[in-house]
């Protein structure tokens, strides 16, 4: 029923926007145009190393062997939070490596067997967070100016997910699985960072492809005037202006839009910490994609919501004492590291495509010009 039920919603969706496609080609253009535009300004520069950095955590074998450390490295994390070794340095590199990351790590390991499902999507909502190149190049650069509210929005929201570790230990502890005894064997070889580039090539463009299928949903929803009536109820208990809270709304949606956010006030930085520290609509889209729809998001969205609360409080927190001093104007704060041009994203996206087209002949058998060797579809190697 469940299935059916998510089957009818998807075919609702896809059936709307296909014919908002339709009724308004114009503001269907401009949305994919600010969302490419967004793909090339801040999600491929933020995410690409670190989507090639965890195909090669996995791959590796280093997370497993992660599982081998002295007793003593791993014993505060399985006693605090209930985590099994492996998944300590998943915990604490997905938290600033960049939202889609964790799902990626998880969904290897999820799909290796390794994981339950119900472990996986509790896993998923734990191993989360925004990477460093974006909350600093493209929040507290833009908004304020400084790395200083960079640092309270990186501090305030690892403090909620370790809070909510903490919170949920319990249930983790209870779902660990036993410590797997199996021999564990590495792999460090040259080939294994091109497969890696190949790898973040495809993950990216599939996170670019959903990014862009969601402005036209956004734009859709913007048309309906469901963001605007949303943006009148923020304004209506908060008593902010409209502007502010249509920007809200915005960013809750997709959190690349926090750009358009007002520059310089410090008061909204509690709600831009819980914003980044919950993700957005757009990023569960992201996830989704990641796994290939195995493992289930409601968990993580409520986490993340959990998650989004308690790193509000602790921002409020450390607001006066982080933040002590810090004034930026209205224009120095719109004016610091926008991106100047998206010629080095392109040229990433092209040398990726390249890097998959070789890897991919050399793996189907076909000979590469002036390597001297060929790779049979078996996998030998000889000399030609």
């Amino acid at each position: 029923m469940k299935e059916k039920t998510r089957n009818a919603a998807g075919a609702i969706i896809i059936a709307a926007s296909a014919l908002y496609c339709l009724a308004e080609p114009g503001q269907t253009r401009a949305a994919v145009s600010a969302a490419l535009g967004r793909c090339l300004d801040t999600l491929i520069p933020s995410l690409f190393a670190m989507m090639a950095a965890a195909y090669l955590l996995t791959e590796s074998g280093f997370l497993r062997a992660a599982s081998r450390l002295p007793g003593w490295m791993t014993l505060p994390g399985r006693l605090l939070f209930g985590f099994e070794s492996s998944m300590i340095p998943v915990f604490t590199f997905s938290m600033f490596a960049g939202y889609p990351v964790g799902m990626k790590l998880i969904s290897a390991e999820y799909s290796a067997g390794r994981l339950s499902c119900r472990r996986a999507s509790l896993l998923a909502g734990l191993c989360f967070g925004a990477g460093p190149a974006f909350v600093y190049g493209c929040i507290s650069a833009q908004l304020y100016g400084s790395s200083a509210a960079g640092r309270l929005i990186m501090i305030s929201a690892a403090g909620g997910n370790v809070l909510l570790a903490l919170l949920l230990s319990p249930v983790t502890r209870r779902l660990r699985p036993e410590e797997n005894t199996a021999p564990v064997h590495t792999r460090f070889e040259p080939a294994l960072l091109t497969e890696a580039v190949s790898s973040a090539g495809r993950s990216m463009a599939q996170l670019c492809f959903t990014v862009l299928a969601f402005a036209v949903i956004t734009a859709m929803l913007g048309s309906l005037g469901f963001t605007g009536a949303v943006s009148d109820m923020l304004t209506a208990l908060s008593g902010r202006p409209h502007r502010e809270t249509a920007a809200l709304t915005a960013a809750f949606l997709d959190i690349t839009a926090a750009g358009s956010l007002p520059h310089g006030d410090h008061t909204l930085l509690p709600a831009v910490t819980a914003l980044v520290s919950f993700g957005g609509v757009c990023v569960f889209f992201q996830l989704g994609a990641v796994s290939g729809g195995e493992i289930p998001l409601l968990p993580v969205v409520l986490m993340r919501a959990a998650a989004a609360a308690l790193s509000y409080f602790i921002c409020r927190a450390l607001l006066p004492f982080l933040m002590a001093g810090e004034t930026v104007t209205v224009s120095v704060a719109g004016a610091v590291h926008r991106a100047d041009s998206v010629v080095p994203s392109v040229m990433l996206i092209l040398m990726s495509v390249m890097v998959m087209r070789e890897w991919g002949a050399g793996k189907s058998g076909i000979r590469n010009p002036g390597c001297g060797i060929k790779v049979s579809p078996e996998g030998d190697v000889f000399n030609v």
